[in-house]
């Protein structure tokens, strides 16, 4: 790759937000170091806490720097994403706790000025009972703090045990059979795998062995299937080996914000249709005679009024629609589709984000929703997005089997 080819740092208000954070709670947990109380050889003790915090920070941000300038996946950057997804689960759970923890040290202490005041004791004995208070305390005693370290660490080198163990998630639904002939009809939906950083070879062997051993009627793909700097070898595999799915309908892609951005899209397209795999692109197609399938583009420059793609579905039979990102302002509107197939969330990729979303950035997060009468189905994914790391969402493939009455 020459300089001409290298992308511009692709720098977005949401990672930039991101790097300020980041960059707070390394600063929040350098300070953390100093005030410890070490008893003993303090100085050197601090300084070996923020040396090792500093070592791990400096390859954090030339990870991510590298990354957001497309060279993601290059053979350096491999090692180099395991510290920085080290770091950042370990800077996320130390600062919070010590975040906590010096909010409960703060009102502890308020307290205990408030019942001195009370007390009306000497000036002499407030004054040292305020001194200790405000001194070291308990909380920032060195065995408190490097049992925090050290539960974070565990925590941290957990996070890469989910991303090379992807897992089947079932679902159950029911639709309307209208005028289908068929009675169930079982369907397995992969989506954003990102090949190249926690997918690459051994990974995608398992999702397609996976995939083939739940025998399904239709293979779905639902887009982030590769990134934007996934080499061009993975890329040609991954096409390659999703190929290969076997299904009574055959196979069906779209494509999702990763995959084909960068003016990328008919490059991904062609690549997948030549390996068989038919890519929807804002497209209403009739699967065997029994169901339509929708597919949207995910670009909202591109994307098509979700009525104009249901007034193709001109039989009475059920429609199933793919849609990366698990809207719901169309289809709650929709008198036409049952059943919506999404990715795009991780389900947050790092706790707590799948709990907490702060953000608000998804309606729907992860799992099984009704809305307005469709059944959305919102995956976490079989990959992981920049660092390969996951914990407490799983790197999942779904089979969803559909039951028609």
């Amino acid at each position: 790759m020459s300089y001409n080819d290298i992308p511009a740092l692709s720098f977005e208000p949401g990672w930039l937000f991101t790097f300020a954070v980041i960059f707070l709670m390394n600063a929040f947990l350098l300070a953390h170091w100093a005030v410890t109380d070490f008893r003993t050889r303090r100085l050197a003790k601090t300084l070996v806490c923020v040396s090792v915090n500093v070592g791990l920070a400096i390859p954090f941000f030339i990870y991510f720097a590298r990354f957001l300038g497309g060279m993601r996946y290059e053979p350096y950057m491999i090692p180099l994403s395991y510290f920085a997804g080290f770091y950042l689960c370990f800077s996320l759970y130390a600062s919070g706790v010590f975040f906590f923890t010096d909010i409960f040290c703060g009102i502890r202490w308020l307290l205990r000025r408030r019942r001195e005041r009370r007390r009306r004791c000497g000036l002499r004995q407030c004054e040292l009972q305020r001194r200790r208070g405000l001194r070291f305390p308990a909380l920032l005693k060195p065995r408190f703090t490097l049992g925090v370290a050290a539960v974070c660490v565990v925590c941290a080198l957990a996070a890469f045990y989910t991303p090379t163990h992807i897992t089947t998630t079932e679902y159950d639904v029911t639709l309307d059979r209208r005028d289908s002939s068929l009675t169930e009809l079982r369907a397995v939906f992969i989506s954003d795998t990102h090949t190249g950083g926690g997918v690459r070879e051994k990974e995608l062997d398992d999702i397609v062995a996976r995939a083939n051993a739940a025998k399904p009627d239709i293979v779905l793909l639902g887009g982030d299937i590769i990134d934007e700097g996934t080499p061009e070898y993975l890329k040609r595999y991954t096409a390659e080996r999703f190929g290969g799915l076997e299904s009574v309908y055959g196979t069906y892609y779209i494509i999702g914000n990763h995959d084909a951005s960068r003016s990328n899209a008919a490059a991904v397209v062609s690549l997948f249709e030549g390996a068989g795999i038919r890519c929807l692109l804002d497209e209403t197609v009739m699967i065997g005679g029994e169901f339509y399938l929708i597919g949207r583009d995910d670009s909202s420059l591109r994307r098509r009024p979700l009525s104009e793609l249901e007034a193709k579905a001109t039989e009475n039979l059920p429609v199933v629609l793919l849609d990366h990102r698990p809207r719901v302002g169309e289809v709650k509107s929709s008198d036409v589709v049952e059943l919506q197939l999404s990715g795009h969330t991780h389900d947050g990729q790092i706790f707590p984000f799948h709990v907490l979303d702060p953000l608000g950035l998804f309606t729907l997060n992860y799992g099984y929703y009704e809305k307005s009468g469709t059944q959305i189905i919102v995956s976490s994914g079989a990959g992981e997005f920049a660092v390969p790391v996951r914990l407490g969402s799983p790197a999942e493939i779904l089979v969803v089997d559909i039951t028609l009455r």
